[in-house]
């Protein structure tokens, strides 16, 4: 029997997530670089905030990859809810539709693996990083056995949990003030509530006090919320919002700078315990509220850390990356086995369309299309044309950083206003990201580190 040239692990969420994907990592058999495509499940419905079950991701994943059948796949990693078990795991939305799924789906059992949620964060994290070694940390709504909070330290395939955080913590809070004081539900919610935050800056406050007991990675808000899986707000004279048309009136846009500046306290304090814990020069952050830029450029600020790396999916869509990693190099990786590594260095991960199918793909349904080139495309923005720009691998993660994006000319005042009512259907206060030339981001940023992925927000130079 001849040895096969190539190993392939499969990582799939276990309980219905609002950021379902999906993630094949393929091993080359005789070392070197681990390839991989990675791709959420919304991108494939083109319903956000879908609920389903990966079964197009898993599909795609295959396709990129050339495999006719899931049983090609020599392992699956899988991550769980309350219980380390593939059915029924825990009580969650849709669990019967996707118990369902699971049951009928043509795997053997024996080669599939339940891993700790927040375990798989942490892999997504370090492995790309680049570092050899790194404290890490874990930071969301929940993870398994209801932890919210976890410090990890990691050195090449060494890991060591330092603590879990149980019960209460500032993903819980965000969410809850996102849900319960602001009129957004909290999957949705997130982003409205980091990009309101400014607006309150100016106003009278705070209106919302927090009580936090601190020790360690865990966060006490007894004062302020009863306990996951189902929290409620216990503080007293706390209003809610229940028209989205008022959020920006000033006891509302204060409770969004509020929670941020929360946010930001806590971050800033977890990234100094790990520091303490470790010693090590090296962070890297996964979980959700990863993705509260400010949080994290407020670390590298006021934190003895000299780098920081964040994956573009440290939210739960990159859950099924790190249990692909976390898969390989914890349970199959041998002494024995190849040296391989693998990198990050671009969100780039879905596959790339061949130019007959995109030319069928207009034609089909009759879209004008000529070729173009980047030169064009700059005249048409310097004359305030609004741009999508298509090429290559769709991103992994929230973020559109340059594969799937929409252009327009900044220099236009009233530019925003416009993408936000014509464009994106979306509240007037919501910002954009500006796109700059990495070298030139210093003469424009109050920036002294790389932030590829739309992960560090900071003050723009008074000049510019």
């Amino acid at each position: 029997m001849t040895r096969k040239a190539e190993m392939y692990i499969l990582g799939v969420p276990n309980f219905a997530n609002y950021e379902a994907s999906a993630s094949l990592i393929r091993i080359p058999n005789a070392g070197g670089s681990i390839e991989y495509v990675c791709i959420g499940e919304d991108r494939l419905t083109r319903v956000k905030h879908t609920y389903m079950f990966p079964l197009r991701g898993i599909h795609y994943c295959l396709q990129a990859f050339g495999l006719e059948s899931l049983r090609q796949v020599d392992w699956i990693f899988t991550d769980y809810a309350r219980l380390p078990r593939w059915l029924n795991s825990g009580p969650g939305y849709r669990k019967l539709e996707h118990d369902y799924l699971k049951i009928n789906l043509d795997y053997p059992r024996q080669r599939m693996v339940i891993v700790d949620h927040h375990d798989a964060h942490a892999a997504s994290a370090f492995y790309p990083s680049g570092f050899e070694e790194a404290a890490v940390l874990v930071v969301d709504a929940l993870g398994s056995e209801l932890h919210t909070q976890g410090l990890y330290y990691f050195k090449d395939r060494a890991v060591r949990v330092i603590e879990r955080g149980d019960h209460w913590g500032i993903g819980r809070i965000y969410s809850q003030v996102t849900g319960a004081v602001l009129p957004y539900g909290p999957e949705k919610g997130f982003g409205k509530t980091m990009g309101l935050a400014p607006y309150g800056k100016s106003h009278p406050g705070p209106v919302l006090e927090f009580h936090a007991h601190d020790r360690g990675m865990t966060s006490d808000y007894s004062a302020f919320t009863t306990r996951s899986p189902i929290p409620r707000i216990v503080a007293e004279e706390v209003h809610q919002c229940r028209d989205r048309e008022r959020v920006l009136e000033p006891y509302f846009a204060r409770a969004a700078y509020d929670v941020q500046q929360e946010c930001e306290r806590q971050m800033v304090r977890m990234g100094q315990y790990a520091y303490d814990k470790t010693r090590c020069p090296n962070l890297c952050i996964a979980g959700g509220v990863g993705l509260n830029a400010p949080s994290n450029a407020r670390i590298l600020e006021e934190t003895p850390f000299e780098r920081l790396w964040i994956t573009p999916v440290c939210s739960d869509t990159g859950i099924s990356f790190g249990l692909a990693l976390w898969g390989y190099f914890q349970h199959v990786v041998t002494r024995k086995s190849p040296r391989v590594s693998v990198s990050m260095t671009t969100a780039y991960t879905g596959r790339s369309y061949p130019r007959a199918e995109l030319e069928r793909l207009l034609k089909e349904y009759d879209i004008e299309a000529k070729p173009t080139s980047p030169e064009e495309v700059a005249r048409f923005i310097a004359a305030g044309k609004i741009v999508a720009w298509f090429e290559g691998g769709s991103e992994f993660g929230p973020r559109a950083l340059g594969h799937r994006s929409i252009l327009t000319d900044p220099r236009d005042p009233a530019i925003k206003d416009r993408l936000n009512a014509q464009v994106k259907f979306r509240e007037g206060y919501r910002p954009y990201a500006p796109s700059v030339l990495a070298e030139k981001a210093s003469e424009w940023f109050h920036l002294k580190h790389p932030s590829p992925f739309m992960l560090l927000i900071v003050e723009v130079k008074a000049e510019k």
